[in-house]
């Protein structure tokens, strides 16, 4: 389904990603934030969240994007790639 939203609308795909949902959950509960704490990889491996995910890390990241989504994507990208692990 994600994918499907993507290719119908990628920069609307990306909001819908990174939009915090109205649950009461606490602040900054998104569907990335979501699916990095239940290691949901079959959501993470999906085009529209890789594809997300590699703008962050070519810095394609607005000049506006509030900071805590700056340190979300810095601590998730040393979670997902192992760095920062003690052996």
């Amino acid at each position: 389904m994600v994918d499907k939203m993507y290719d119908l609308d990628h920069d609307g795909s990306y909001r819908v990603l990174i939009s915090e949902l109205p649950f009461g959950l606490g602040p900054y509960v998104t569907p990335l934030v979501i699916a990095d704490d239940s290691e949901a990889k079959d959501f993470m491996s999906q085009g529209c969240c890789q594809t997300y995910l590699q703008r962050v890390w070519k810095g394609n990241m607005g000049v506006d994007t509030p900071a805590w989504k700056v340190r979300f994507w810095t601590s998730y990208t040393r979670i997902s790639t192992g760095c920062g692990k003690k052996k």
